[in-house]
């Protein structure tokens, strides 16, 4: 279910509501007419009446050009791949105290820093509220520090409402072998598919090495609707970190996907094989017979 807007924000788009401007311009002139058919109509009061409602538009749009960032409007929203959830996250942008975007006009955004997480749950929340099929999210995870990614809560209870309303996550996680064959790495690691599992997450593995270097950037991909792209991962607070968001030609990304996680015997069932397998090793560790697991997969 789609999270209500709240109420500075439901003012703001009544003041600049296409409605309200309508009402507005039909008021002003039926007004002269009324107080020249009516005898006994104020005049005074009708020329009020208009100055009014003429102010209350003004200053609801200079109220929201200066707390709130106008962007540039896309000439062409059908270019987008799901135009519909686009245009709510475009509007959240512009609702938003944030960076200026100005990228989204042109179907893609830049994004940095602390923004990265906000905009990765307002991503998913977008599905919730939208029509757009189908209900799935299919995430590559480069997963070079999994005790790191258990404490992203805002991103994690995102994905459990998605999964919650009925949406299907795919998430791979896709690591180096040396990371594989070592013990603390492979025990936070299948902390961190448990986690997942525990909403609902259908999870699988791959070994880096194995993949095409296309199959191994950082994804995730929104239905059909979106994508976002990890260009620099972001350290535990978010003070660093850089992606991206494409609104547009979705279907490659779909693709490096599919085939990263269609790969050797498949992505679940190589977990299943390594998890099976690691698990019994944790309390007496040997690098030699988890990295022959490793190379089986």
């Amino acid at each position: 279910m789609a999270q209500r807007p709240d109420l500075p924000t439901r003012i703001i788009d009544a003041l600049n509501s296409n409605a309200l401007s309508a009402a507005v311009g039909i008021i002003s002139l039926a007004a002269p007419v009324v107080a020249w058919a009516v005898d006994h109509v104020n005049l005074v009061l009708i020329v009020v009446l208009q100055t009014v409602l003429i102010l209350i538009v003004v200053v609801g749009r200079l109220w929201s050009n200066r707390t709130h960032i106008q962007l540039r409007r896309t000439n062409s929203i059908e270019a987008m791949d799901e135009p519909s959830y686009y245009d709510v996250i475009r509007s959240q942008l512009e609702n938003s105290l944030v960076s200026d975007y100005r990228g989204i006009a042109d179907g893609y955004l830049s994004i940095h820093g602390t923004d990265v997480p906000w905009i990765s749950v307002a991503l998913v929340d977008a599905l919730i509220g939208t029509e757009v099929q189908p209900q799935r999210i299919l995430a590559i995870d480069r997963t070079i520090n999994p005790s790191l990614l258990t404490r992203r809560r805002g991103y994690l209870d995102a994905n459990r409402r998605f999964v919650e309303a009925g949406g299907r996550i795919d998430r791979l996680f896709v690591v180096k072998r040396e990371d594989l064959i070592d013990r603390d790495f492979a025990h936070d690691l299948l902390s961190l598919i448990t986690h997942h599992r525990q909403f609902g997450v259908i999870c699988g593995l791959a070994v880096r090495e194995h993949l095409r270097p296309q199959e191994t950037v950082d994804t995730v991909v929104f239905a059909n609707a979106a994508v976002l792209i990890e260009d620099e991962q972001g350290d535990e607070a978010y003070t660093q970190g850089r992606s991206t968001v494409l609104f547009k030609g979705i279907d490659t990304y779909v693709g490096h996907f599919t085939r990263a996680w269609e790969h050797g015997m498949g992505a679940p069932r190589a977990l299943h094989t390594y998890e099976a397998a690691v698990r019994p090793l944790l309390d007496a560790w040997n690098p030699q017979e988890a990295a022959a697991i490793v190379d089986g997969l």
